[in-house]
């Protein structure tokens, strides 16, 4: 059934108001008279305990004028129309009606034919308001219902140079994009395990990455904004607000942990943290793509290697026999690999994964040089110091002092 339109009669003279009231059959345009007002203040509890989609106001009435009325069924129903009756043909009302916008201006007395003829315009004019809201929030709806794969199809076409500047901005808009000052770009790539102890999930490719997903929306849940895409089922981007490159680099291990614990898979992670929003997003994906693509040309032991120490390199004393004892493999030929792949001994890599962490970490004002120490996987400050003098070239508290300038 379709919905009655409220009318509301506001008039100080009780013959003008009644005779409104009988001068039309409402019925035949579905109109419900919610009630005959004699002053504005009562015309405006009316209209919030009925609600009001339509008013016929006398200029001239005590406690509140049909002006201010105007002002306050506004507020009740921005999208209100208001006819204006009255016995006074001043200017100023006039200009003040335009400002309102009011639907029509009548001077009384007013024939029912005039008063028939503004009425049907009016209901025309609230029905094609409410079709256009009812097509615009139908679109809202449907825009929300397929916002995930929009934005992906966006961020591709963005990425691969398909949309002028004027179309990414205007894009951008539509899809509530978040594009501050300061972003992160972080890709995820889930990796087989070579030879490890652990039991992995066999899930398939589809639900893998609708799982991974799932886990980074739960990570990422407490940042302002938050983006999380599957880039042609290549790999997972994630495009969110943040802070500074702590605040990212916190995000990748909370990540690459949760993964890793819920799941039982390891991931390839690329991020980055940069600023100027929007201009610098195309080039900095790029260039996080580069670096894993070149971290999948390696070997899979070396891949597998590598997360192995990612998640592991805050145990303290953990030696080349302890890696190749998960992965199943004979010390002598990983520590071969690791040496010819990446150019490190294994304990000169292992040094290498602490001091990444040790530096991010150090970022944070509120942790002591012990706890990094500790985070890292030294025994003691001192040894800790130490290695990172030998590494940076300067001391923590040093390194941490010239970086907090």
């Amino acid at each position: 059934m379709e919905k009655m339109t409220k009318l509301l009669i506001a008039d100080d003279e009780v013959i003008i108001r009644t005779g409104l009231k009988k001068s039309l059959e409402w019925s035949k345009w579905n109109i419900e008279i919610i009630g005959l007002a004699e002053h504005g203040d009562e015309a405006v509890e009316l209209a919030k305990n009925h609600g009001v989609d339509m008013a016929l106001v006398d200029i001239n009435m005590p406690i509140m004028n049909g002006i201010e009325l105007i002002h306050e069924l506004k507020k009740v129903n921005p999208e209100v129309v208001i006819v204006i009756i009255t016995g006074y043909d001043e200017f100023e009302y006039a200009r003040e009606a335009i400002r309102l916008e009011v639907f029509e201006y009548l001077l009384k007395p007013i024939s029912k034919k005039v008063l028939r003829a503004v009425i049907e315009r009016c209901i025309e004019t609230i029905h094609t308001k409410k079709s256009k809201n009812e097509l615009s929030n139908w679109a809202k709806v449907k825009l929300e219902q397929s916002r995930d794969s929009l934005i992906d199809e966006f961020i591709l076409e963005w990425i691969q140079g398909k949309l002028s500047e004027t179309e990414a901005r205007e894009q951008r808009k539509i899809l509530s994009f978040p594009m501050s000052e300061q972003m992160g770009l972080i890709l995820i790539k889930p990796i087989k395990i070579i030879n490890s102890k652990r039991k992995k999930n066999d899930l398939g490719t589809e639900l893998l990455r609708f799982s991974i997903m799932n886990i980074a929306s739960e990570i990422l849940g407490e940042c302002r904004q938050k983006i999380v895409s599957d880039i042609k089922g290549k790999h997972i981007l994630l495009i969110l607000e943040v802070e500074n490159q702590l605040e990212i680099s916190e995000l990748v291990h909370k990540l690459q942990e949760a993964i890793n614990y819920f799941i039982k898979y390891d991931t390839m992670v690329s991020y980055q943290y940069f600023e100027h929003g929007y201009k610098a997003f195309v080039e900095k994906y790029k260039k996080i793509c580069k670096n894993l693509d070149e971290e999948m040309e390696k070997s899979p032991i070396i891949i597998s290697f590598q997360s192995y120490v990612s998640h592991n390199f805050h145990r303290k004393n953990l030696s080349l026999d302890d890696v190749a004892n998960s992965l199943k493999i004979h010390p002598q030929y990983l520590g071969r690999l690791i040496k010819n792949e990446l150019g490190y001994t294994y304990k000169e890599y292992l040094i290498q994964v602490r001091m990444e962490r040790a530096i991010e970490l150090l970022h944070n004002p509120t942790m002591r040089i012990y706890e990094v120490a500790d985070s890292v996987g030294y025994k003691s400050q001192h040894y800790f110091c130490a290695a990172f003098k030998k590494i940076k070239g300067v001391s923590p508290n040093d390194f941490r002092a010239k970086a907090n300038r």
